[in-house]
């Protein structure tokens, strides 16, 4: 399974774009998402932009991965089986999200 990941989009040209995912600034695709402009967020999966989505879900999803992924004991390591379940969750959250109707 994989992990989609929202990212800030830095700047476009044509269908490729630079995004920022917690730091790290790659190349995707936008060509699913057209109406896409620098400073938006949006969905990355396997390099492609899914969906455009709100800064504040960006940042709620962000901040709910690390609150997982650490837990109440502050250690960030974790084991196999508790990072499969946290791909799951979170991809499972990206499913049930609609397209923005704008």
């Amino acid at each position: 399974m994989c992990l989609a990941v929202p990212a800030q989009i830095i700047s476009l040209d044509g269908t490729l774009a630079v995004a920022e995912m917690s730091g790290v600034k790659k190349q995707i695709d936008v060509t699913l998402t057209p109406e896409v402009v620098p400073g938006d967020w949006v969905v990355v999966h396997v390099g492609y932009a899914l969906q455009r989505i709100d800064p504040e879900k960006a940042q709620e999803i962000l901040k709910n991965n690390i609150k997982d992924i650490i837990g109440a004991s502050g250690s960030v390591e974790v084991s196999k089986e508790e990072l499969q379940q946290l791909i799951k969750e979170t991809a499972a959250k990206y499913k049930s999200e609609e397209p923005d109707a704008e």
